[in-house]
């Protein structure tokens, strides 16, 4: 896209991307979920074991990637906010 790799690694720490990201995502995302439909619902139609094993399959990665996403809330970008501002209010005290 032309930005450097700062300014990536900034947005993805932000959560704040640009809107032809955003559009280039949902767009792979429609295209992944039409070819989920020949992929993986035939297999689950005609198989109750590869039913199974994807249903399963996605239980795990949605519960490890869920669990990584609320780690990386929850522990790095609330506690660097909490620092910055604790920092902030350290010197000002250092100022009075």
């Amino acid at each position: 896209w032309g930005r450097t790799r700062e300014v990536s690694i900034k947005q993805m720490e932000e959560n704040d991307f640009e809107l032809r990201d955003f559009l280039v995502y949902m767009l792979a995302h429609g295209l992944a979920a039409v070819l989920s439909i020949y992929v993986l619902a035939y297999q689950c139609f005609i198989s109750k074991e590869a039913h199974l094993c994807i249903i399963a399959g996605l239980i795990f990665l949605c519960t490890h990637r869920g669990s990584k996403r609320y780690t990386y809330y929850s522990t790095a970008m609330y506690g660097r906010t909490i620092r910055k501002n604790f920092d902030d209010l350290m010197a000002e005290d250092a100022k009075s």
